[in-house]
């Protein structure tokens, strides 16, 4: 295609004038690229997290970096998963496709972290994995539906926990649509917006701190719905930008009970300080909007290849790390240790992407062929 004369011509998308170079792709290009900018910073993040622990938590005190990248994937889904259950024959085949993208690879990293647990069993005693070796097999079962995280089971990637809330919102979503209201959702960011002010004003009268609670993620998942209805010109910009001033500013407001007024750590918090989760929070939604709002003809090659293998490069950099550390004590060699995770990190992914990934995405066109072909 070229783009002597793409550069010049434009489309409307998403309510704004872009190049007609990122409509025509069939996928809109800036969303993969903010998947591959979120999984680089979480990876890179929990990398030197793990290899350079006393410099890397300087950086942790003003931004959280695994936080961001986690709600900048949260808005992605709302926009994406909302388009795609909508404009889905039915509920079956959405969730079918869903299984076939997910599960597969899902389950190959959740079989590879598993026999690590069995090939070295010392991991089973860090504080992270919690009661794992105590319920091993039913904790794996559990694992196995990717719901893990609200049964009370640990998780054999402590990245998992994302995807949890990732099958959550699909979930709810689907209800939605089963009652013909998909697009209704969005109605869910202002459900939490009033939830977080209204936690806020009890934590004052109660003079305690209220936490964040994981409703919050919701409040991200929910701001992709409206991006979702904006693209449909459901609703106008203004609109849309008083919907996420509202949900940014309750959210500020609650963090500010928390953090400022009673010192109360809240489930958002991780192992950053206050004001580095703030930006996180905020940041997420300013890059996204940045991004959204201002789309160019080209992006970064290597951020937009990011954006597609970005499945398989967030669950292999978990297993990279734990491999890597097998090999280079990160407490003692913390540069051979960061390469080598890196490195584990690019092989893990390519195979995840060639092996598994890739051959699933073709099932899930040839489903889509065959029903289209029987209607």
């Amino acid at each position: 295609m070229s783009m002597q004369n793409n550069t010049t011509e434009s489309n409307k998308v998403h309510g704004v004038a872009v190049p007609k170079v990122a409509a025509a792709s069939g996928r809109l290009q800036y969303l993969d690229v903010l998947r591959g900018l979120a999984a680089l910073v979480v990876t890179v993040g929990h990398v030197m997290e793990t290899g350079l622990r006393d410099q890397w938590s300087h950086v942790l005190k003003i931004f959280n970096t695994g936080m961001f990248g986690v709600l900048l994937f949260f808005i992605i889904s709302g926009l994406v998963i909302t388009a795609s259950i909508v404009k889905a024959e039915s509920i079956k085949s959405f969730w079918v496709g869903r299984f076939w993208r997910l599960f597969p690879l899902y389950w190959a990293s959740l079989i590879f972290s598993a026999s690590l647990f069995l090939l070295f069993p010392d991991e089973l005693k860090f504080e992270m994995y919690g009661r794992l070796a105590d319920r091993f097999a039913l904790t794996f079962v559990a694992n196995m539906t990717m719901l893990q995280h609200f049964f009370k089971f640990d998780h054999f990637i402590g990245a998992y926990w994302t995807l949890s809330f990732e099958m959550l919102f699909y979930i709810s979503l689907s209800i939605f649509a089963f009652f013909k209201k998909a697009e209704k959702a969005y109605i869910g960011v202002w459900l939490v917006s009033a939830y977080l002010m209204a936690a806020g004003l009890a934590g004052l009268l109660k003079g305690d701190h209220v936490g964040f609670f994981n409703v919050t993620f919701c409040g991200y998942f929910c701001l992709g719905i409206w991006t979702y209805r904006l693209s449909k010109e459901h609703i106008t910009t203004k609109q849309y930008l008083t919907t996420v001033g509202i949900f940014a500013t309750s959210l500020v407001f609650a963090w500010a009970v928390n953090s400022l007024h009673f010192g109360g750590a809240g489930n958002l918090e991780g192992h950053s300080s206050p004001w580095a989760n703030l930006v996180a929070y905020l940041a997420a939604i300013g890059v996204f909007l940045g991004f959204h709002f201002k789309q160019v003809s080209r992006y970064p090659e290597v951020l937009h290849k990011l954006g597609l293998v970005s499945f398989s490069l967030y669950l292999a950099h978990a297993l990279a790390i734990r491999i890597g550390a097998r090999i280079f004590d990160p407490n003692t060699n913390s540069i051979p240790f960061i390469f080598s995770a890196f490195i584990l990190t690019a092989i893990l992914t390519f195979a995840g992407y060639k092996g598994i990934e890739l051959p699933c995405l073709k099932k899930i066109q040839s489903l889509r062929k065959g029903t289209a072909k029987s209607t």
